[in-house]
């Protein structure tokens, strides 16, 4: 199901975002952000949905390891700005215990720590804010986030973690489909965690996050930037072989491509096509879809790595298969980077300007 929802997602949010970049009225302009903001959307509720699905059908398996947690949250806290800005809510940080660990699944934790912070921002008042506190207790860290919303009634405290009750729906102030706490909750308790609140109407409600602690040094695992090295030349034109057998996809590719005069790109719609090519091309990379009609891309991964003359070429993923564990599954096989669809082209070229590096 994730491949065939995230699949035609794909074309949508590829082909709108190339429109944004055209040389459009300001009308068309419009149109076509709506479509791409439409698009992310909707591409937010298929995740959720997909989300609830495997953990109601114990599928879903979390990858538990020590992580900073004030970095966790600063990295939610980066997406979740532009939102607040928006909407002139004050994010006010007032951290007790800072640079401590937690045992839990990295991408997962961001995930729940998004949900609440946006929980937070949407139902604050315009010109309010939301207070997120970091606190530790009995081998235990606490994540609290307070806003100045209407708050919650009493009567409606049993609905809050229900999946499709939507509080403020019959306002119809707020988007969604009513499952992102619910899924947060159930995530909690896959890494030993508890979400919890309490709320007074008319003041608003104190969400908070508890989960194991981690011994970890103050400045974590991960010193590193998540800036991207970028090259602005290329010393000469680069070849890209795309592995990928859904039309759609390929003329989305290609239209992409034309915007890049440092890059070649060489199509193949098959497993058998694309090893054919890659030794006749030897391409400097190769986009590879994992979900092909004749053998997967793992079994592409497998037999160009065991060819001397194919082996040394980086391979990137671009699937439709978008879960946390086709990704850890990907790179674990050698993958140089694991890309989702829907694409974003931004991150697309990062991608390609980091591995094709001179």
């Amino acid at each position: 199901m994730s491949h065939e929802l995230r699949t035609p997602m794909n074309a949508i949010l590829g082909f709108g975002q190339l429109l944004e970049g055209e040389p459009l009225t300001a009308q068309q302009l419009d149109y076509a952000q709506e479509i791409t903001s439409a698009g992310r959307h909707l591409l937010e509720l298929i995740n959720e949905l997909l989300d609830l699905a495997r953990i109601e059908v114990g599928k879903l398996a979390v990858n538990i390891e020590d992580i900073n947690l004030e970095q966790g949250l600063a990295e939610a806290l980066r997406l979740i700005r532009p939102l607040a800005e928006q909407r002139s809510v004050r994010l006010i940080e007032d951290y007790q215990d800072a640079g401590l660990g937690v045992m839990a699944d990295r991408v997962r934790l961001k995930q729940v720590l998004l949900n609440l912070l946006s929980n937070a921002v949407k139902y604050s008042h315009r010109g309010g804010e939301v207070r997120i506190g970091i606190t530790s207790e009995g081998g235990r860290r606490r994540v609290s986030v307070t806003d100045t919303g209407r708050g919650i009634p009493q009567d409606k405290r049993d609905a809050v973690f229900k999946p499709f009750e939507r509080l403020g729906a019959e306002r119809g102030t707020e988007e969604g489909v009513g499952i992102g706490l619910s899924i947060s909750s159930k995530l909690a308790e896959l890494m030993k965690g508890k979400i919890d609140f309490v709320s007074e109407v008319g003041k608003g409600s104190t969400f908070w996050l508890d989960i194991p602690a981690a011994r970890l040094d103050e400045s974590g695992p991960e010193g590193g930037s998540e800036a991207v090295a970028m090259s602005t030349a290329q010393s000469r034109q680069r070849t890209i072989l795309y592995i990928e057998d859904n039309l759609s996809n390929v003329r989305l590719m290609e239209r992409i491509f034309e915007c890049f005069a440092d890059k070649r790109l060489i199509i193949a719609t098959t497993g058998q096509a694309g090893l054919t090519a890659a030794l006749e091309h030897q391409p400097d990379l190769i986009l590879l879809d994992i979900n092909l009609p004749d053998f997967n891309g793992y079994e592409v991964m497998s037999r160009l790595s065991q060819d001397a003359r194919t082996a040394q070429i980086p391979v990137v993923a671009l699937s439709a298969d978008a879960m946390p564990s086709d990704v850890q599954r990907g790179l674990a096989v050698g993958l140089k980077h694991y890309l989702t669809k829907p694409v974003d082209i931004t991150r697309l070229k990062q991608v390609l300007d980091e591995v094709l590096l001179p």
